[in-house]
């Protein structure tokens, strides 16, 4: 005796439900792959007008050892090295902070570099917001980022932008090389060897 009565469908119902799976599939494949391609194929670097830099700027921290890193590389119209920097702060609290930080020590390089025409680019939309941002600053970042506005006033021509962390791997690298060091390190005309491979992806 059976306990239960199976209810199969048509044959054609199932080959229709069969095909519209395999539609939505496709559909949903396709899309993934497009949005893979367009992610691959967009270029990190963005070609500058001629005599204008980029410096890209980010900052690491070590909540451990309450330590920040920041790290700083300038180039040129054509994405060629110009040079970089970075270092170590010590006693930060809070992971806003060394962001900020990096920033202000990136602009003061840039400053004592004699930059003066400069695009400056960090994936720490907060700071950039706050740079912009004509009134004063009272949050924890407050004095930093006034201080910030202040060294990009003396600059002649500066704009700060915000960009995905995956375009700032450079200066995130270097960020992180900060955390190790007992002072800060420069590069001009070569770079260091960990961002060879990073530089060479940027330009192809």
């Amino acid at each position: 005796m059976k306990l239960w009565e199976e209810k199969l469908e048509p044959p054609e119902v199932c080959t229709d439900r069969a095909i519209q799976w395999w539609l939505e599939f496709t559909k949903t494949t396709n899309a993934s792959r497009e949005q893979e391609s367009r992610l691959r194929n967009t270029p990190r670097w963005i070609v500058l007008p001629q005599r204008r830099l980029k410096m890209n700027i980010d900052g690491s921290w070590n909540a451990g050892r309450l330590v920040a890193g920041f790290g700083a590389i300038s180039k040129d119209f054509n994405g060629c090295f110009v040079a970089a920097t970075t270092g170590r702060f010590d006693d930060v609290s809070s992971p806003l902070i060394p962001e900020a930080m990096a920033v202000r020590a990136g602009l003061q390089w840039a400053i004592d570099r004699g930059y003066h025409s400069l695009i400056i680019e960090t994936d720490s939309l907060q700071i950039v917001q706050a740079l912009r941002d004509p009134t004063l600053n009272s949050s924890i970042i407050g004095q930093v980022a006034e201080d910030c506005k202040a060294l990009l006033n003396t600059i002649t021509k500066a704009n700060i932008t915000h960009i995905r962390r995956n375009a700032n791997i450079d200066a995130h690298c270097l960020a992180k090389v900060g955390l190790s060091l007992i002072q800060s390190c420069e590069w001009f005309g070569s770079p260091p060897s960990i961002l060879t491979d990073i530089l060479v992806e940027d330009c192809t």
